[in-house]
């Protein structure tokens, strides 16, 4: 039998918040219910985002933090929508440095299979950016791991506004 090997990051790493413009694959979710449940749970409200549009980010650090998409330049956005989940710890090696991951979506981004797509962190995204790969500095914990710190209170949710420049109003995918 083959040992499996977890590499888990230290909470520094973890703690490590997204490039504002970062470029990556956004992986399916999980069902509705699940994802109204982790907004629920930290008390977030998704009625003023688009579709109650919500996600998982990989960091802590970007939880309550509104979020846009786009698959390639020049193509409206989709958003905003609001991070309601994070990456677990001993997940977050293998979606960050070795699969790219960005963001866990819902349906309502338009797909349920991995997409490259843009992500752009905080209330409208820019006209013109350059997007990074989210590589943060890996420091990794020793056995046996320390527990995870407690969020609580959970930061507040960042609420929408009008977006006249940028990437959109907060429009799906096209097909």
């Amino acid at each position: 039998m083959i040992p499996l090997l977890v590499l888990v990051v230290s909470v520094q790493t973890w703690m490590t918040p997204v490039p504002a413009h970062s470029l990556g694959w956004l992986v399916y979710y999980g069902p509705r219910y699940l994802v109204e449940a982790n907004a629920e749970y930290r008390g977030y409200d998704l009625s003023p985002y688009w579709q109650a549009c919500r996600v998982a980010v990989m960091s802590p650090a970007d939880l309550g933090k509104m979020v846009w998409f786009r698959r390639h330049l020049g193509q409206r956005s989709v958003g905003p929508c609001l991070a309601v989940d994070i990456s677990k710890r001993s997940e977050f090696y293998l979606n960050v440095i070795e699969r790219g991951i960005v963001a866990d979506v819902s349906t309502e981004v338009g797909f349920e299979k991995g997409l490259r797509a843009e992500m752009y962190v905080g209330s409208c995204p820019p006209r013109i950016s350059e997007p990074r790969r989210y590589l943060p500095k890996v420091t990794l914990d020793e056995p046996p791991i320390g527990p995870n710190p407690l969020f609580w209170p959970y930061p507040s949710q960042k609420l929408p506004q009008r977006c006249d420049k940028g990437w959109g109003d907060g429009f799906p995918f096209p097909e």
